[in-house]
Order: structure tokens, then sequence, then C-alpha cells
């Protein structure tokens, strides 16, 4: 009886797959390059979006939201490939920028005090999901691929 309740304990708490194992070395750098490279941009990006909400610029918001959703982060595919899965938080700021800005160009354009609590939402988003971001990217890759699989 205790055999079966051992058997029973391990089989119920074992995962259901193994873990993954790492991509190789020079994969996980070169997406971590990538990555790291790409935020860069989406920093600039983000001053320029906030000096055109400040100076009601729609003509650039326009632009800027245009260009960030045509750019993605290095294709959609590139995404699902294993190395760059230690970073879904930088995707998804990536993602809170956008939203950011046409949240922004909305409130620019139109006006009104649930747009701008809109904005101010969006704002505390982005500043979530890019401050994640940053302390993924801050870490070796293997640390980045251990916090992954933990997730």
């Amino acid at each position: 009886m205790l055999r079966l309740a051992i058997l029973v304990a391990v089989a119920c708490c074992a995962p259901l797959h193994a873990a993954e194992p790492m991509p190789p070395a020079a994969k996980s750098e070169s997406a971590l390059e990538q990555v790291s490279a790409r935020m860069k941009g989406r920093d600039q990006d983000r001053q320029i979006v906030g000096r055109a909400y400040k100076r009601h610029d729609v003509t650039r918001l326009r632009r800027i939201a245009r260009a960030n959703d045509a750019q993605g982060l290095t294709g959609g595919d590139d995404w699902m490939k294993d190395e760059y899965a230690p970073y879904p938080e930088c995707d998804t700021a990536q993602r809170d920028l956008l939203i950011l800005t046409g949240a922004m160009l909305q409130h620019t354009e139109r006006g009104g005090a649930s747009l701008a609590k809109i904005v101010q939402n969006e704002q505390t988003d982005y500043a979530r999901s890019s401050a994640l971001c940053r302390a993924r990217l801050a870490m070796q890759p293997s640390a980045g691929w251990n916090a992954y699989a933990a997730d």
C-alpha cells in the first residue's frame, strides 16, 4: 500500500515534459544582442513619442505609430525561435509602446479626461513591461534561459 502511495505521489508531481535544453550559446548571444539593440531603438522612440505628445504633434505620432507597427521586433516568426524565448517581456514592451503611442495620438487629436486616463494607464503598462525587459536583458543568456524556464 505504501509503495502504491509513493508511486502515485511521484507520478502526480512529475513534470509533464522534460525541461527544454538551452539553445546553442552563439544563437542565444545573438538573440540577446538583437533584442538589446532593438530595445535601445525603442527607448529613443519613447523619448520622441513623449516630446511629440507634449507638443501635440499629431503628424509625428502617426509616423512613429506606423513605423513601429511595421517593424516588429525581428519579424513575427523569430519570436517562435527558442533563442528568443527568454525575452517575452521585450515583445510586450514594444507592443505597449505602440499602444501608448496610439493612445497619445487619440488624446492629442480628441482630448478628454477618459483618453488622458487611458494614456496614464498605458504609460504605467509600458514602464512595467520595459522594466521587466531590462531586467531580463541584464542577465547572461543562461540565466535568462533559467528564468524563462522557471516562469
